[in-house]
């Protein structure tokens, strides 16, 4: 019974740690997407540390936690606030050249954290499985833009692939390191908390 109780206790200061840090992240998303370097005339489309926590996210509270906490972003952009990049919010944003990125948000983050998941969870597996995500993010947003801004799609991707695929090899490596990084961390405080309950 007693173990029972602390077993049950213990899930609850989990979920609780999880939730705080998905409405973290949420807000770290929003601040992302201010940190934003345009790199005209390569692309329409600007380097923003959003993907970064976008796919960071999965890789620390897990695949459920991770989604809800980029849907959460998401929704607060799309309801109107101004968390995307450049400081747009509303639902044109989705019918702008952009708006393929913010469609596949949720998705590459919950397949990153299912992936991850399967995953041996060591640092090659987990920076191919985020760079993976980048890609898929990178491919719809190229193929978004060709019909939102009337382009060709060889042009759009030129535009909206290209200029990103080595920074996304970067961001996805760094990723990685910060996942690690927190992720011991967090469990470290987890032994801490269990050994000063004994």
């Amino acid at each position: 019974m007693g173990e029972e109780m602390e077993n049950s206790t213990e899930d609850v200061h989990l979920k609780i740690t999880k939730m705080v840090l998905a409405a973290l992240f949420a807000a770290l998303m929003a601040v992302g997407a201010y940190i934003s370097i345009p790199i005209t005339p390569l692309s329409m489309v600007p380097i923003t540390l959003q993907t970064f926590f976008i796919f960071l996210a999965p890789l620390v509270i897990g695949k459920k936690w991770g989604t809800i906490s980029v849907f959460v972003y998401v929704l607060v952009g799309l309801i109107g606030f101004p968390v995307f990049s450049n400081g747009q919010g509303g639902f044109g944003v989705l019918f702008g050249p952009t708006g393929g990125y913010i469609f596949s948000f949720v998705f590459v983050a919950y397949m990153i954290g299912w992936m991850y998941e399967k995953s041996s969870k060591k640092p090659l597996p987990a920076f191919l499985i985020v760079f993976l995500g980048c890609l898929i993010n990178l491919i719809c947003g190229s193929v978004y833009m060709s019909f939102a801004a009337h382009m060709p799609m060889p042009l759009a991707f030129l535009s909206g692939f290209l200029p990103f695929v080595v920074g996304g090899a970067i961001k996805a490596a760094a990723t990685v390191l910060a996942a690690t990084a927190i992720n011991k961390k967090l469990e470290q405080q987890r032994v801490n908390s269990n050994e000063g309950d004994l």
